[in-house]
């Protein structure tokens, strides 16, 4: 592929993620901006369920956002390692000829800078205005929530292992 080929492709993706960032931003204004207590109300007339099942959607959407979040970081990883063992070997060994090496680099890099990388932070956006969603949502149905740590956001929640009650004593037979 030709640098000009390349640089040009480079642009079209980055700035379909630079759009995708614009928007991203003019719906999470929108969605501050409107969606309050009156709208949940007018959502659920709507819809004919409670706010809920919306609040339940938009979680599941972010746990899936989560997913996408490490599988895409766990890809990018295994791109970098196998690039690195490369050069590596490359240096220690000398596999291959310059102009074969240089192709295969090149690939390797435009793999991860042109498609793992712009899809990893695709996911960041789409997490990001989920998460602006569901807090929303929440916030307009009269919860407040303060989240104090990326531990809490990423996690997933478990409800707490119930306490066993000790059987009664029956009075001890006479």
């Amino acid at each position: 592929m030709n640098p000009p080929l390349l640089a040009a492709l480079a642009v079209l993706v980055w700035g379909v993620v630079f759009v995708l960032l614009l928007a991203s931003i003019a719906v999470q204004t929108d969605v501050e901006r409107r969606w309050d207590e009156a709208w949940a109300l007018e959502w659920e007339r709507t819809n004919g369920r409670p706010i809920d099942a919306l609040i339940d959607r938009l979680a599941r959407q972010l746990d899936g956002f989560g997913t996408a979040r490490r599988l895409l970081n766990l890809y990018l990883l295994i791109i970098l390692g196998a690039l690195a063992a490369l050069v590596t070997a490359q240096y220690r060994v000398w596999l291959m000829p310059v102009e074969s090496f240089t192709g295969l680099l090149q690939f390797g890099l435009g793999l991860l800078a042109l498609i793992f990388l712009p899809l990893r932070v695709a996911a960041e956006i789409g997490a990001g205005v989920v998460e602006g969603m569901y807090r929303q949502v929440r916030t307009a149905c009269g919860e407040r929530l303060v989240i104090s740590s990326a531990r809490e956001t990423d996690g997933t929640p478990r409800p707490p292992k119930p306490v066993k009650k000790k059987p009664a004593e029956t009075p001890a037979a006479q």
